[in-house]
């Protein structure tokens, strides 16, 4: 599983991020200047996170 947070969030607290990290599968990526939406905020940043985390773990082969 990632966990993909903007420490800049004020909907969703950051500490919810670490406190899921206590499941085994938990992997997490913070983003500084980066609100809730850092699928928009930060779009090319988090599209590269979330591709090298699938090409890790086998589900896409590597560009």
């Amino acid at each position: 599983m990632l966990l993909i947070h903007g420490m800049q969030d004020v909907v969703i607290p950051p500490s919810r991020t670490y406190e899921l990290l206590d499941i085994p599968t938990a992997d997490a990526h913070l983003f500084n200047r980066c609100g809730h939406w850092s699928q928009v905020e930060r779009a090319a940043d988090f599209n590269a996170v979330v591709r090298q985390y699938l090409e890790a773990h086998g589900v896409l082969s590597p560009t």
